[in-house]
């Protein structure tokens, strides 16, 4: 997934990428957007303020206590994968200035099966439109192909 997300961006606005991946049972939660950079890890269950590097963050948060959502604080149910995509913060942990005209946001809508391992198929175009609020996009499609 972030793979496809660095060739999507580096290949600039009009680059299209398709990919078919494989989420294990127990995944509740999948972000990839640019709010996502850094994750809490002191295991208090409360998301604090991570620590941030400027760089896009691929989070795929697990439900170890079945309770049906992501344990979020709790570094055991989370793995983390950078991006080369920038996120909102620079490599300071401070918000970037005017970031959402001159860095493409990530629109996703994964698909999520907690209780089987599934097989997705993703497709991720880049994309540029003046008369949006957020110019820049990269459009994530998902889908489930296969469920086990």
């Amino acid at each position: 997934m972030a793979n496809a997300l660095n060739l999507v961006y580096a290949g600039g606005v009009g680059s299209k990428q398709t990919i078919e991946y494989w989420l294990p049972e127990g995944v509740a939660a999948v972000y990839a957007d640019a709010d996502v950079d850094g994750v809490d890890t002191d295991n208090d269950g409360i998301p604090d303020d991570p620590s941030r590097n400027g760089r896009l963050d691929v989070q795929i948060w697990f439900d170890l206590n079945d309770d049906g959502n992501p344990d979020l604080g709790d570094r055991e149910a989370v793995v983390v994968v950078e991006t080369v995509l920038p996120s909102k913060w620079d490599e300071n942990g401070a918000l970037r200035q005017n970031w959402e005209n001159e860095f493409p946001e990530v629109q996703d809508n994964f698909v999520l099966d907690p209780t089987n391992r599934t097989l997705h198929r993703a497709t991720m175009y880049y994309t540029y439109d003046v008369d949006n609020l957020l110019p820049r996009r990269i459009m994530l499609i998902d889908e489930i192909i296969k469920v086990i």
